[in-house]
């Protein structure tokens, strides 16, 4: 029963881990689009 609330406590890490990252690449792409347009105006 322990077993399965790690599990659940490290899937929880995990899905905090991937969103850390695909919200850090949102930012750093938003920002690179928003220099990009600054560069061609």
């Amino acid at each position: 029963m322990s077993y399965c609330g790690d599990w659940a406590a490290g899937g929880e890490d995990l899905i905090n881990e991937i969103r850390d990252l695909i919200f850090t690449h949102f930012i750093l792409l938003m920002a690179g689009r928003r220099s990009h347009d600054l560069n061609k105006v």
